[in-house]
């Protein structure tokens, strides 16, 4: 345990909180990109109609971004790219700071080294 512990510990904290905060935004980025595409696509298909009834219907969920990141994980969404940018923000937001609390316990941890004997000889 204090091995992980301490090895975690050692990451620079920008890169722990930049990492996944850059993943998921990139995810993001690619959600809009797909979300852009899906109905330009919808347009070319269906007709100016069909694209309008589904932009009407998308509005009308009024999410908020913690409803986006539930509906994205529960693949529940309305929007075409409603799960993929739902993991971005997931991302963003749930995954970076659980990342910078785990890296700041563990440094914690280690510095003051708060561990039973027994880990320390393992």
């Amino acid at each position: 345990m204090f091995k992980i512990l301490s090895f975690v510990s050692r990451f620079d904290l920008r890169f722990v909180c930049l990492a996944p905060a850059l993943i998921g935004l990139l995810t993001v980025f690619f959600g809009c990109a797909y979300e852009a595409s899906a109905q330009l696509n919808l347009l070319v298909l269906q007709g100016a109609d069909a694209l309008d009834a589904y932009q009407a219907h998308v509005a009308s969920a009024q999410l908020s971004v913690f409803g986006v990141i539930w509906a994205g994980i529960t693949n529940s969404s309305i929007s075409m790219s409603g799960a993929i940018q739902g993991y971005g923000f997931a991302l963003v937001f749930c995954v970076t700071p659980f990342c910078l609390f785990f890296s700041l316990v563990a440094r914690l941890l280690v510095r003051f080294n708060r561990f039973p004997v027994s880990d320390q000889l393992a």
